[in-house]
């Protein structure tokens, strides 16, 4: 964008003879200053550069006519006196003006541009990473508290123990984007807040729910939209669309958890309304689930959406989700209040990973379609 700086003397041509030339002066400085303090943008010093030679070259012209030209300028020759001289000096002075164009140029392009053949511009989320990375837990590395025992978002690999899910290659993505390396930090679910506040990483990702109570004690960045669902099998044939359609049913649920305790109440429903109780079968394992389903001795799982999904992923030709999911939460990565860089940063990074597609890649890899983010009304992956 052209800077709003040649506007109070009309048009360029006339600019020496319109306006006062002390005026001029400090605005061809002025533009000067404005070529080494904008953006490495060569397309926009291009026209700056044009009018500074211009201008200056005008302005001195202006003096030497009214006889205010120092000494040494004022040997410049007469146009009209000496036209060879004249000339050869214009154009040697042009050339040398254009040369210095292309060193500011060059160093513009190798001030923005890591060293190398493969070199490419460095990311504006980069650029703030160096900015606060003294403050990092740990030098070159973003590092990231997790309850890493919640497929698929977040759990541990059984070939090489490397932590994996969804939301660790999102937050593995981010990082890339701020130029720094991951390192997952393994912790209790219940501890995570506690310990991220207490400075033992410096941000957290563990499908974490974002609360009006947590909301007063860290910031968040919403990346997904979390909740729970039926697990039916593929076809539906019982045409199951949420626990209302349950009453008399053997549903499978995890031990210990939310869904138990709305499986529960949704069986009291049942028995208040004159019908047969959900017949509940509490289940330490997913897998485990999944393969009374696959026997057909349960006609539904309840769980979380995410693992509803991840199971339609791996059996597409066996499962399917009943009904749309229930109790929908908004998820976060959590960051301390005081450390509004780390927040700036990791937005601006989230934020060209929706642009580049990236989010919408992960979400697919992981099957996670019930989950897209939600923005101005509209999912942002098709």
């Amino acid at each position: 964008m052209f800077p709003p700086v040649i506007e109070v003397c009309g048009n360029i041509s006339p600019v020496i003879e319109v306006c006062d030339d002390t005026y001029i002066y400090m605005r061809i400085t002025h533009l000067i200053v404005l070529l080494n303090t904008q953006t490495c943008s060569n397309y926009e010093r291009l026209p700056l550069f044009v009018f500074v030679g211009y201008g200056l070259s005008r302005y001195l012209f202006t003096l030497r006519s009214r006889g205010r030209m120092p000494f040494v300028l004022s040997l410049w020759p007469d146009k009209r006196k000496q036209p060879f001289v004249f000339r050869s000096l214009y154009i040697l002075s042009f050339l040398l003006s254009f040369l210095v164009f292309l060193a500011g140029f060059s160093s513009c392009s190798s001030a923005f541009t890591p060293a190398g053949s493969n070199a490419t511009p460095v990311s504006k989320a980069a650029a703030v990473a160096t900015a606060f990375s003294e403050n990092l837990v740990a030098t070159g590395f973003l590092t990231v508290g997790s309850y890493t025992a919640y497929p698929p978002q977040e759990s541990v690999a059984q070939l090489n123990s490397a932590p994996v899910g969804f939301d660790i290659d999102l937050i593995t993505a981010i990082a890339s984007r701020m130029n720094l390396k991951i390192k997952i930090v393994s912790i209790d679910f219940q501890s995570v807040i506690n310990n991220l506040l207490s400075r033992n990483f410096d941000v957290a990702i563990s499908a974490i729910i974002i609360t009006p109570d947590l909301q007063q004690r860290v910031n968040f960045v919403p990346y997904f939209m979390g909740g729970e669902s039926l697990l039916v099998a593929k076809g539906n044939p019982l045409k199951i669309t949420g626990l209302q359609n349950l009453c008399g049913l053997k549903v499978a649920v995890p031990a210990a958890t939310l869904e138990q305790k709305d499986l529960e109440m949704a069986s009291s429903n049942c028995t208040q309304a004159k019908k047969r109780a959900i017949q509940i079968v509490v289940s330490q394992d997913q897998q485990s689930m999944l393969q009374l389903l696959l026997d057909k001795r349960i006609v539904a799982t309840y769980q979380d959406s995410p693992l509803t999904d991840y199971a339609i992923k791996q059996y597409p030709d066996h499962f399917e989700v009943g009904g749309a999911p229930m109790d929908v939460n908004l998820e976060g990565i959590a960051i301390r209040k005081d450390n509004t860089v780390m927040f700036n940063a990791v937005q601006a990074a989230f934020t060209t990973l929706k642009a580049n597609g990236t989010y919408c890649s992960l979400i697919k890899k992981w099957g996670l379609t019930s989950g897209v983010l939600v923005e101005n009304n509209h999912r942002i992956c098709a």
